[in-house]
């Protein structure tokens, strides 16, 4: 392969939509001699603007950003090189993001590239603002989780000591989903296997099973979930592993829970089975008005997925299905 003129390299810089070269010389204040043609492509202005007065190109620096990229040009040593990022005023006026590599090969004389970054930078300070915001939702939910448990500790009364353990333990759910997405650095998706993972071990810590031994098995497909899909579908499965800890295995010695699952195409589905007592006869009416059954009905409809449950003398099914939404819930 020839090696290339530097006629042919201009003509490739100029081709390219986001990257300029320039030169200049540091004596007393810089000057540029050169920039490439497609510098009008990335800031707007032309090359010649620059070239005729670098007092424009720092004027067009942010201003938090001036003293900084000056104190680079003039204190680089011969032979040194810098990478600088600084935003920079188009000639439309708003600011673009720019990543400055420098050398100083001697001579007075400096060379550098500048590839336009915005993109790349507004994508690093949502995530930022994302992590932030998950942060916040993870910690406000735990005082309100905390808040619950105070109450109970001061409450007698059995029912209402449920009501409040039930209330606890949903919002701890939804604080896991943003606990995961806090820790994974995933701001747009849950990775629900491992969330799952986390809920049955919290569950498992709250012996719901008035003494009965439960063993918990899993088999799941690594999958992911937005954040609008993994919240009501962290408060399902923690309702309906609940709902087996505290009510499958009455008079039991020791009981099963097998948890999976898959994705089909678009579609998921969670099937939990128990090898407990089965659903009561009088199931279906009283779950029209059992505050957990109802809030599942609920949440099943956000994820226009299905609720089938089942009974028979080996045990209960629960299976849910419902189809992933690929977009992003927040962006």
């Amino acid at each position: 392969m020839k090696d290339m003129n530097f006629s042919e390299f201009q003509e490739l810089l100029n081709d390219s939509s986001r990257l300029l070269v320039y030169r200049g010389t540091i004596k007393d204040e810089l000057t540029f001699n050169y920039f490439s043609e497609n510098t009008a492509n990335v800031l707007g202005f032309s090359e010649s603007v620059f070239i005729k007065d670098a007092k424009a190109w720092f004027d067009c620096i942010h201003v938090d950003d001036t003293s900084r990229v000056k104190d680079h040009y003039h204190n680089l040593a011969p032979g040194e090189s810098a990478e600088l990022i600084f935003r920079f005023q188009h000639q439309r006026g708003h600011f673009v993001w720019l990543r400055s590599h420098i050398k100083h090969i001697g001579e007075n004389t400096i060379i550098g590239t500048a590839t336009e970054i915005t993109e790349e930078k507004e994508a690093e300070e949502k995530e930022t603002l994302l992590s932030e915001i998950h942060h916040r939702v993870k910690n406000n939910l735990a005082i309100m989780s905390g808040l619950l448990e105070m109450q109970a500790l001061n409450t007698k009364e059995e029912k209402l000591l449920q009501r409040l353990n039930e209330n606890q333990s949903r919002i701890q759910a939804m604080g896991r989903v943003h606990e995961k997405m806090y820790e994974s650095n995933l701001f747009s998706e849950v990775p629900i296997s491992e969330y799952i993972d986390d809920l049955l071990e919290k569950i498992d810590e709250g012996k719901y099973a008035d003494g009965s031994k439960v063993t918990v098995t899993t088999d799941m497909e690594q999958l992911s979930l937005n954040i609008s899909q993994a919240v009501p579908f962290g408060i399902i499965v923690n309702e309906l592993v609940e709902n087996c800890y505290r009510y499958a295995f009455e008079g039991q010695k020791s009981g099963k829970i097998n948890l999976s699952l898959s994705r089909d195409e678009d579609t998921v589905t969670l099937v939990i089975k128990d090898n407990g007592i089965g659903l009561p006869d009088e199931f279906e009416s009283k779950s029209k008005s059992s505050t957990g059954m109802t809030l599942i009905d609920a949440l099943v409809g956000q994820l226009s997925g299905t609720f089938e449950p089942s009974s028979s003398s080996e045990g209960t099914t629960f299976v849910v299905t419902f189809d992933v939404d690929e977009k992003e819930s927040l962006g």
